[in-house]
């Protein structure tokens, strides 16, 4: 099996952003679908702009 890559910087930025925004809803069980769906943009944008 392949080794995962380890995260961009402008990835690991979008991580840190989304768990900053939503870290008070963590909390919540309710917030782990927005959590992964802002983590997932966040990839995704981060993935956008390095390319």
């Amino acid at each position: 099996m392949r080794r995962p890559r380890p995260l961009r910087v402008t990835e690991a930025a979008a991580v840190t952003w989304a768990a900053a925004a939503l870290g008070p809803l963590a909390l919540t069980p309710a917030a782990a679908p927005a959590m992964a769906l802002a983590l997932a943009i966040g990839a995704a944008w981060a993935d956008f702009l390095e390319d």
